[in-house]
């Protein structure tokens, strides 16, 4: 299939696909050339919806599993930082 659309994000629109639309089930943005006729190269505009709901699925599980990696990446940093950092503690108590 060839694209006939694109979803786009804030304020980020590209020149080619300049009319913007929502999907009727979720409400997704997406923005399709001032020439979209859906049927054109023979598929309904209730497919290409589906696809771009997809499309936009996909891409939140994507970046949700990035945040939840990371987070969890910083807090094993951060423990193996406390860790470090009370060893440096008890060792400059024993000092006094």
């Amino acid at each position: 299939m060839r694209c006939t659309y694109s979803v786009c994000h804030g304020s980020v629109v590209d020149r080619k696909y300049n009319r913007e639309r929502k999907t009727h089930n979720l409400g997704v943005v997406y923005w399709v050339r001032e020439d979209f006729a859906a049927g054109q190269d023979g598929t309904s505009l209730r497919q290409i919806e589906r696809h771009v709901e997809e499309d936009f699925i996909v891409e939140l599980q994507t970046s949700c599993y990035r945040e939840r990696t990371n987070s969890e990446r910083r807090t094993v940093y951060f423990t193996y930082l406390l860790s470090q950092l009370h060893a440096l503690y008890c060792v400059a108590c024993s000092l006094y």
